[in-house]
């Protein structure tokens, strides 16, 4: 089907004509005509209708032409005339489809599997897309896609196969960040978020590392000595004013000899002058078969370089009889270290070490927990 009107321009530049399709209005009182353009039907057996095809002229250059969609709200109750509005333009010249209206994607439209919303997608306050609209595995809502206000992502609410949002891992930090923009980072496996406040990307970090099993163990060795097993990496400017770092870590103890003494502690940067956390020693005699435990918390006081920057840091901790339960009767009284120097600018290591004094026996302390959460 093919409507056509107007009278065609001529070679000495002038437009061509407007075609108008248009039903009949009402007169005194009564609705509007109905004005359709149909495909036509099929007949016989297995054939398609015609199809209904809508479309702007033809331009030349850099000229375009669009399609647009427009319809009457109408109002409140009485006389007034509302004239039609513009629904949804197809617009050559951006080459966009945009919904100038609100856009409502009622509970079951699909998006299917390479649907594409690219970098400029714009789902504005009023986009809505119900608890039931599906955004299948490669719908790709890219760089500059934005769903303003309150946009909400669901996932299945019970046996769940696909997560409600996944955000693809990038290599770098954005270049012109915003506040509140947010990236995985892959080579940390972190979230991270832009603050304003701070003008830079800070880390959204709840546990570091939560580690059991066989972690390391030292045998002798008259100096401080890392478990190898487990260690938590705190990027660098994560932390801020007021972050707490809340460290536990445990283990078991076996004596070859006797007259072993042993301190156990947790460790910032280990090398660096940042030094302990927390120590522990024993007082009594340690023994096979003895557990320890130790329990810090580290609080972050100023930021920047080791020279300014300070943590204060207080902890518990044991060494005792083992079978579940660790007492503290082999154990100093709690040591504290009031202030510690850290570059949070840095990426922060935070260990677990071990030191054996004062004879080589063979003796072995064995770490099985390390937990590091922090708060910021």
């Amino acid at each position: 089907m093919r409507l056509e009107g107007g009278a065609s321009g001529t070679d000495s530049g002038t437009d061509g004509g407007t075609a108008v399709v248009k039903a009949g209005d009402a007169t005194t009182q009564g609705e509007g005509g109905d004005a359709s353009a149909l495909g036509g039907d099929a007949a016989g057996t297995d054939e398609n209708g015609g199809d209904a095809i809508v479309a702007g002229g033809a331009a030349r250059g850099t000229g375009a032409s669009s399609v647009t969609l427009r319809a009457s709200e109408g109002g409140g109750s009485g006389s007034t005339l509302f004239p039609a509005a513009d629904f949804l333009k197809c617009n050559g010249a951006t080459g966009n489809v945009e919904a100038v209206k609100k856009a409502d994607f009622q509970a079951g439209a699909d998006f299917g599997a390479a649907a594409n919303f690219n970098a400029q997608a714009n789902f504005n306050a009023l986009a809505d897309f119900n608890s039931t609209s599906n955004f299948d595995a490669q719908a790709d809502f890219n760089a500059n896609a934005v769903f303003n206000a309150s946009a909400i992502c669901l996932g299945d609410p019970t046996s769940p196969v696909k997560p409600g949002l996944r955000v693809g891992p990038q290599d770098a930090e954005p270049s012109s960040p915003d506040g509140g923009d947010v990236f995985y980072d892959q080579a940390s496996g972190l979230f991270r978020v832009y603050s304003l406040p701070r003008t830079s990307w800070i880390s959204i970090v709840q546990n570091i590392v939560s580690a059991v099993g066989s972690l390391g163990s030292i045998v002798d060795g008259g100096v401080p000595t890392v478990f190898g097993g487990a260690s938590a990496v705190i990027p660098a400017n994560t932390l801020r004013v007021g972050s707490t770092i809340r460290i536990r870590c445990g283990g078991s103890i076996t004596i070859s000899g006797g007259g072993r003494d042993l301190a156990l502690g947790i460790t910032v940067n280990p090398g660096a002058p940042a030094g302990e956390i927390i120590e522990i020693r024993n007082t009594a005699a340690v023994d096979s078969g003895d557990d320890w435990y130790i329990e810090a918390i580290a609080t972050i006081e100023t930021l920047g370089v080791s020279t300014i920057a300070s943590m204060r840091s207080v902890g518990s901790g044991g060494i005792g009889s083992g079978g579940g339960t660790v007492a503290n009767d082999k154990m100093n009284p709690d040591y504290k270290r009031d202030n510690s120097v850290i570059d949070t600018t840095a990426a922060t290591t935070i260990q677990a070490y071990a030191t054996w004094l004062p004879v080589a026996d063979g003796s072995t302390v064995q770490m099985n927990l390390f937990n590091v959460d922090i708060s910021l």
